[in-house]
């Protein structure tokens, strides 16, 4: 890209080459074309500036027209219209005029800094009524949190409840993740720790009922209707494609329905697993399969991707160095945002109500300190090169994987409402990435206002 100067300097280059063979370079023989003339007038070598040049008829010091010895850059350039046919004004003007026109389709481009270009949001035709509506619900896991039971998060449930989202994504891996990552020596620690004994019970499912994994996750898809409107035997087959796809939430949405029979003929690990599951404390329990139930949702849909991991861990000890020489006051912990979410955790088991803690979890300001605590820290602070990046990389990695999966769960609810239930962290990153289309929209005030308590 030429500069203003480049340019200016170019026009004087102009005038004083115009000889027998004119054109726009002095070394040049033809008017050049707009490509031509963007390498000359930038500071290459060989575009006469007054300078010997590189690479040119004048490297010696000869004028190209005569072979003549030059002495120095004045003769070299002068302009010698009494030894051309044409060396009239008018010639000379016909060749700068040209120039001038050409030199100025570089010129605004030099000036120009950014290319100002609307979101893609802002020029969809479909109304924002009809659009697919995104709630991304930021949550503490509360498996880790005691006091966490189904009555402290009842007020959140209701406000869910009354928004009546179409679509329930939670924290899982669906399973054409789970089979991309298994057969991966890179992801065995991953495999173990986020999908565990449920792989076991899947591959045995599969091999029941004649399906892939593949298979039973597209079959879900499809699945409409509440699963108490269903034969007995009908939910027990919808149970074990649940767990054949690796969705044990899914699948106790049927676990209460099923009778005796259906019950005696399940494996009796796998009985055994589903009754653990359904105690569990965890938010896919306590928030995801409750509401589904009470919506009367036929599948819970899995979203997550851990396919970041092996990158991630790589990296993990580097990772830990650079946290281990923080100063204390830089530690996410040691932020005042975390400070009052650990404070509303506690009230919030102590009064039995989880909502306040919900609502800031949910609330801009908590969700751009802990952009700010979490992950900008790798650019504020040194971390063991490149091991910060990478940290941010297999973050971003992640989240644009839970996006895509969830933009494909909502392809099934168009124009409907689409709740995620996800750690935090994610939400920020989330609530940004959703936004991106033509027909889809994010809400933020589903649980109401987050006020700082006076």
């Amino acid at each position: 890209m030429c500069s203003i100067s480049a340019v200016h300097h170019g026009y004087l280059l102009l005038i004083l080459s115009l000889s027998k063979d004119a054109g726009i370079c002095a070394q040049s023989s033809h008017v050049a074309a707009i490509p031509d003339i963007a390498a000359c007038l930038s500071p290459s070598p060989g575009c006469g500036r007054g300078d010997r040049g590189e690479g040119t008829d004048a490297d010696d010091g000869r004028d190209p027209r005569t072979s003549r010895k030059l002495h120095g850059n004045r003769n070299r350039t002068r302009l010698q219209l009494d030894a051309h046919p044409h060396s009239s004004i008018l010639y000379v003007m016909k060749y700068v005029t040209a120039a001038l026109l050409a030199a100025s389709l570089f010129a605004a481009p030099a000036m120009a800094q950014t290319i100002e270009r609307p979101a893609i949001a802002d020029i969809a035709a479909l109304p924002d009524e009809e659009k697919t509506d995104y709630f991304i619900l930021a949550s503490v896991h509360l498996a880790g949190m005691e006091g966490a039971t189904p009555d402290a998060v009842a007020p959140v449930l209701e406000r869910l409840e009354a928004w009546a989202p179409d679509v329930i994504a939670v924290e899982r891996m669906p399973a054409r993740v789970i089979e991309g990552l298994k057969g991966d020596p890179a992801h065995s620690e991953t495999m173990e720790g986020f999908v565990g004994e449920l792989l076991t019970f899947g591959e045995t499912m599969q091999e029941a009922l004649g399906l892939t994994a593949f298979e039973a996750e597209d079959q879900i898809e499809e699945w409409t209707g509440a699963p108490a409107s269903l034969p007995l035997d009908e939910a027990a087959t919808r149970l074990k494609t649940a767990i054949a796809a690796y969705q044990p939430e899914t699948a106790l949405l049927y676990w209460p329905l099923l009778g005796e029979g259906q019950i005696a003929a399940l494996p009796p690990e796998l009985r055994t697993f589903l009754d653990e599951t359904e105690a569990s404390s965890n938010e896919r329990v306590l928030l995801a399969v409750a509401l589904a139930r009470t919506l009367g949702h036929a599948q819970i849909w899995p979203v997550d991707s851990q396919a970041d991991k092996d990158l991630f861990l790589r990296y993990l000890p580097d990772i830990q160095k650079g946290f281990e020489t923080l100063p204390a006051e830089a530690m996410p912990t040691a932020k005042p945002y975390f400070e009052t979410m650990t404070t509303l955790q506690d009230e919030g088991v102590e009064t039995g109500n989880l909502l306040p803690l919900y609502r800031y979890l949910n609330a801009p300001d908590f969700n751009m300190a802990d952009v700010e605590g979490q992950f900008d820290v790798f650019n504020r602070y040194d971390f063991p090169a490149p091991a910060g990046r990478i940290r941010q990389a297999a973050w971003d990695e992640r989240n644009f994987a839970i996006a895509g999966n969830l933009r494909r769960a909502s392809a099934f609810a168009p124009g409907g409402k689409v709740l995620l239930i996800i750690g935090a962290g994610h939400k920020p990153f989330l609530d940004e990435l959703m936004a991106v289309g033509l027909d889809v929209k994010v809400s933020q005030d589903v649980l109401g206002t987050w006020s700082a308590p006076r």
